[in-house]
């Protein structure tokens, strides 16, 4: 598993903070693909960190991100393809599981995320992405504090923009005019009085009240005509437009949709501005990277020059060194250094002829090595003693070579030391606990045996008699290789290096008879039951390189 990012766990926005550490139980819930799954990497709170790893292995760069989208170099262009592959295929997972509604909404500013909103905004607009060997891209499942509010921001001005534009069109296009209103009919005016007639009494009546009556009904009737002719209805009032005002009206409606396409048009060229700024700063930022590099190239070339010109110094002397030596041996042969009974030669003259005995170590770390010896003390923590006791016993100048075979599909290679980095090594050796494998309980680590044996093997030179030591008290467990002969790929690795002779450390009475592999290359095998005894097998088996050189 390679670590490639760290970040502080201050530095990440608090509303990411819980997402973060649910996205793997999320990715185990949507059963996302195995290849669909590697895009994102595996989270591990570390105190006030945040550690990012990944399953691959590599060179690592960074990417530039522009409006969400990666920006690969032509050389990482397989890194380009498997994330567009990959953020398809998750994108998939998770609309399957949860779907997604018709419009995407974007959550608040001080909004808690859940994993599933996290991992959708991952999938649009990461922050951290990273390329492992130029092949294979990891998006880091966190968002920083600055980045996330202004990606917030972003993001909404751009569907705001989208809405704005969508609502101008559709001003536009609309023809609507306002219908006249149609001017209430007036009120008939009060015309004539009701003329009496009293056809019953009329002979009660006298002739000056008909008289009155009579000059009472035609005032009346001389007024309606008065008002009539000379007065507005009293009850008519003039609601309907004029064309003139229509016309103004049109023109208001006309400077409103101008002002509002202006605006969108305003907030496009700004837009575009940004895109354009953020390309230039990405064409700047990756001329940047290239002086650097190229200066950086510059110096280690004047330092390799001076590098070798020191060297070639330093092979004269050694060579005339070695004449000497020749000549004086010659003349007293009698006083070569020896150790157990074999002649040594001069560790300049091995150094430079690069025939300097390896130890190899390949360490079982699966989760049965937690399970007790005759002791009482745990199998992993007396293998890790008695490597140990071996590298304080090996000869400075032999190089030592590490492999912790823990957790499947491949064995951990934990590199080469040299004599002066013992310290180093004896560090990587209590990594190789079961109990150090993140992501997983210790029981739960599987045995990667066949991958442990081949590393170990094919990292031995080809024409230096090395040594190696195979520790492990269990079969291979791994998909894929655990129905391979363990003896047969001894054989057949044999053959690539047959100057590599390989100890073989069988713990507990469950272990294999891996004998096959020592007789095949000419190694012994070891059962100790304590750990006292476990000690003493290894420092016997790495006997012959207790001195190389004088």
């Amino acid at each position: 598993m390679l670590r490639f990012m760290r970040l502080d766990r201050e530095a990440l926005a608090p509303q990411t903070i819980d997402a973060v550490m649910g996205m793997s139980s999320l990715l185990d819930t949507i059963n996302a693909p195995d290849n669909a799954r590697n895009l994102i990497a595996l989270a591990e709170a570390d105190g006030t960190k945040f550690n990012f790893s990944t399953v691959y292995s590599g060179s690592i760069s960074t990417v530039f991100s522009v409006n969400g989208q990666p920006q690969f170099s032509e050389a990482q262009k397989d890194a380009a393809a498997h994330y567009a592959a990959q953020k398809e295929a998750l994108t998939a997972a998770l609309n399957s599981h949860y779907p997604e509604g018709s419009e995407s909404v974007l959550p608040q500013n001080d909004q808690v995320l859940s994993s599933i909103d996290l991992l959708r905004l991952l999938l649009k607009y990461p922050q951290h992405v990273a390329v492992i060997d130029d092949r294979y891209p990891v998006i880091v499942p966190a968002m920083e504090s600055s980045y996330y509010s202004s990606m917030l921001g972003a993001a909404r001005e751009l569907q705001a923009a989208a809405a704005a534009a969508v609502a101008a069109a559709a001003a536009v296009h609309q023809t609507a005019p306002s219908e006249p209103v149609t001017p209430a009919p007036a009120a008939a005016p009060a015309a004539a009085g009701t003329a009496v007639a009293a056809g019953a009494a009329a002979g009660g009546l006298s002739g000056c009240l008909i008289a009155a009556l009579t000059g009472l009904l035609l005032l009346l009737i001389a007024l309606g005509i008065y008002f009539w002719l000379f007065w507005p209805w009293p009850f008519y009032e003039d609601n309907a437009l004029s064309p003139v005002d229509e016309l103004a009206a049109l023109e208001q409606q006309l400077a409103h949709d101008e002002a509002v396409l202006l605006k969108i048009n305003d907030m496009l060229e700004k837009t575009e501005a940004m895109i354009a700024f953020a390309q230039e700063d990405s064409r700047l930022n990756n001329l940047d990277a290239q002086l650097a590099k190229l200066d950086n190239d510059l110096q280690k070339r004047d330092e390799i020059e001076k590098l070798l010109t020191s060297t070639q110094g330093l092979i004269a002397a050694a060579e005339k060194t070695e004449k000497n030596n020749i000549k004086d041996q010659k003349k007293s042969p009698a006083t070569a250094a020896t150790f157990n009974g074999k002649p040594l030669q001069k560790c300049e003259t091995i150094i430079r002829q690069g025939k300097v005995p390896h130890l190899l170590i390949a360490t079982d770390g699966s989760g049965s090595m937690i399970k007790p010896l005759n002791d009482g003390t745990m199998r992993i923590t007396a293998a890790i003693e008695a490597a140990n006791a071996l590298v304080d016993k090996v000869d400075k100048n032999v190089p030592v070579r590490l492999f912790g075979i823990q957790g499947c599909p491949l064995a951990r290679d934990y590199g080469i030391f040299s004599g002066s980095e013992r310290a180093r090594l004896k560090q990587a050796i209590a990594q190789t606990s079961p109990i150090n494998v993140r992501g997983m309980l210790p029981i739960e680590v599987l045995t990667p045996l066949i991958s442990g044996l081949t590393g170990m093997v094919n990292s031995a030179p080809k024409d230096v008699e090395s040594t190696g030591i195979l520790i492990s008290d269990g079969v291979d467990t791994c998909k894929g290789t655990e129905d391979q002969d363990i003896c047969e790929v001894a054989r057949k690795l044999h053959k690539t290096r047959p100057k590599l002779k390989i100890h073989v450390i069988l713990i507990g009475e469950d272990a294999p008879d891996a004998r096959c592999v020592a007789d095949i290359t000419g190694g012994k095998v070891y059962r100790p039951g304590n750990t006292d005894k476990l000690i003493s097998d290894l420092k016997n088996a790495g006997k012959t390189l207790e001195k190389v050189c004088y």
